[in-house]
């Protein structure tokens, strides 16, 4: 008996670079067009990070520091390449810093083990400091003054505590200490801080006469800065 060859119905196959009906494809997201620049470590320069954020920010010291102390966004909705140069220059003075697309969340914080509960140390006396000028430096008139606001001195009382040199500003915590002496060093002058009663008040290059004469002009000073 032939054989009848069955006839074979040709299928439809959609071609290449065609959408099968009922598919929608996923747009591509766009990339970020400005970013972040958040300060994540100061690091053991803060005093120039701190500069460095009063410059970039136009903001005062104070300001500038509790920024610094806060960490976080220094610098938000910037392009690319002023993003990099920020941090260029934040990572020289000894920074950790990041960039992130602007509006951006920060990645969530990794959980940490929960460490054994100890013995609550018993907490000691907190520390105090003494602020010492031990140069006024170049701009000397910037020195009286910030040393005149400080200590509440009338104008040649401050003058006269700053040729004596010495203590500026005792018994202070050291955060406020570190913040005094970043007024004055930005002011040019050459500042110490000590530990509160130490007993150093002069410069060993100082020769009797001026500690004398120190001394003498020190009778007449108040207890925020003898």
């Amino acid at each position: 008996m032939a054989l009848v060859p069955r006839r074979i119905s040709k299928i439809a196959v959609p071609s290449r670079g065609l959408t099968p009906a009922g598919l929608k494809l996923s747009a591509t997201p766009e990339a970020p067009s400005t970013f972040d620049v958040v300060l994540k470590d100061a690091g053991a320069g803060k005093l120039n990070v701190v500069k460095i954020v009063k410059t970039l920010t136009g903001m005062g010291l104070k300001e500038a520091k509790d920024l610094v102390d806060a960490l976080g966004v220094v610098k938000a909705d910037v392009s690319r390449e002023e993003a990099e140069a920020i941090k260029a220059q934040l990572v020289e003075a000894g920074a950790t810093v990041e960039i992130r697309p602007h509006g951006g969340v920060a990645p969530a914080p990794q959980p940490q083990p929960t460490p054994t509960p100890g013995p609550t140390p018993t907490p000691g006396p907190e520390l105090r400091y003494d602020v010492v000028l031990k140069d006024a430096g170049a701009g000397k008139l910037n020195v009286v003054k910030i040393v005149k606001t400080l200590t509440g001195m009338g104008l040649k009382e401050a003058k006269d505590l700053v040729d004596a040199l010495g203590v500026v500003k005792a018994d202070v915590s050291q955060e406020e200490a570190e913040a005094i002496k970043a007024q004055l060093v930005e002011a040019g002058a050459t500042v110490e801080i000590r530990p509160h009663g130490d007993g150093r008040r002069f410069p060993a290059s100082a020769d009797t006469d001026a500690r004398a004469d120190a001394d003498a002009r020190g009778r007449r000073c108040n207890t925020t800065w003898c």
